[in-house]
């Protein structure tokens, strides 16, 4: 499953009642300037650990740990030198606390909840959701790495189909929960990661052209495009969509493992691992290599969220090459103080990259 979230204003808190409706609402207008002296009074009266009472509409967003995928892969290489980071970002619902510290840490940032999660969806629905994101993810890179090695691979997916729309989402009154993506524009699409691929291509405030199967019929629509809220430049639907019959059958069994992670932005950097464990090839030259980015079957890297924390993520570790979908290059030149960012568009390049890196 690919999860996309979508562009709109932040959402307005609730009214509240009782002793903290005025609270709430001075969190709704925490950036005006006099912010501070309000602030200074809040902790004053309601005192710090009080702060930690009051809840927001926001999730914090960091960097979260990384994950060797040399160490989750089965078959694993042979010979495991340096490390190939997946790196992640971990997302906490935030108090009033979070919010003030966040205006100090460069290195967190509030994202309005309602542009993660789609309101229709419970936080174990959401959980569930995000890991077949990954699950589906895996598959993929298994695919792109098989194939690279010279493995036979056949695959199907009949489209993605759409599970659910976000709060705000300009595709309301276009699409709808049911409807089966079969195409943009000319480009078909199989998997949720190609739709993703594709709309990579459009600008936010476009309107992309999408062919729908809806019940028992075909139908043409133009779906406006948004922007995330890390990156303003990149288009975004704005729906969870699920891969529709996806299946592969190869002759190589490969098995990844991992635990408490989800999304789909660990493809590329599964793909990598799973190439060098099933070729036994070194990679890395001993060096450590972190990167992001999502994976389509043929290979093509997807751009991502969150990148600004995945460096921070990925310097914390002591990696010392950052890979990238190219259209999240800007993103991670501007967050990176000492990791060398190298932006990829496919599974090639970033064989390419790492070996040359790895070669000195």
């Amino acid at each position: 499953m690919t999860y996309e979230e979508v562009p709109g204003e932040a959402p307005k808190v609730p009214p509240a009642s009782g002793p903290w409706a005025r609270v709430r609402h001075w969190l709704q207008v925490i950036e005006a300037p006099v912010v501070w002296s309000a602030l200074a009074i809040g902790v004053s009266t309601l005192g710090w650990a009080g702060l930690n009472m009051i809840e927001t509409p926001y999730s914090l967003e960091r960097p979260g740990p990384v994950v060797d995928v040399q160490a989750v892969v089965d078959p694993a290489p042979r010979l495991r030198h340096g490390a190939l980071y997946l790196t992640t970002v971990m997302l906490t619902p935030a108090h009033a606390r979070e919010w003030v510290i966040s205006y100090f840490d460069p290195k967190s940032l509030m994202v309005p909840r309602d542009e993660l999660q789609p309101r229709t969806l419970t936080p174990s629905q959401y959980a569930r959701m995000t890991t077949q994101m990954m699950d589906e993810s895996k598959t993929v890179a298994k695919v792109v790495a098989l194939r690279a090695a010279g493995y036979p691979v056949a695959i199907s997916g009949q489209g993605a189909q759409v599970q659910d729309l976000l709060e705000g989402s300009l595709a309301s009154g276009h699409l709808m929960s049911g409807d089966i993506v079969v195409k943009v524009g000319d480009t078909p699409i199989q998997t949720a990661t190609d739709l993703v691929a594709a709309t990579s291509a459009y600008q936010p405030g476009d309107s992309m052209p999408v062919t729908v199967r809806r019940g028992a019929g075909t139908e043409e629509v133009r779906v406006p495009l948004g922007a995330y809220p890390d990156n303003p430049k990149r288009a975004r639907i704005g729906i969870a969509v699920l891969t529709h019959v996806f299946a592969f059958e190869t002759p190589v069994t490969v098995t990844i493992k991992t635990d408490d992670i989800g999304g789909s932005s660990a493809g590329l950097m599964f793909s990598l691992g799973i190439y060098q464990g099933i070729t036994g090839t070194d990679l890395t030259g001993g060096h450590r290599v972190a990167g992001t980015g999502t994976l389509t079957i043929e290979g093509k890297v997807g751009g991502v969220s969150g990148v600004r924390m995945k460096v921070f993520g990925a310097e914390a570790a002591g990696a010392e090459l950052f890979l990238v979908p190219t259209e999240n290059l800007a993103e991670a030149q501007a967050a990176s103080t000492k990791v060398r960012v190298e932006a990829v568009a496919t599974f090639d390049d970033a064989l390419r990259v790492v070996r040359a890196f790895a070669a000195g």
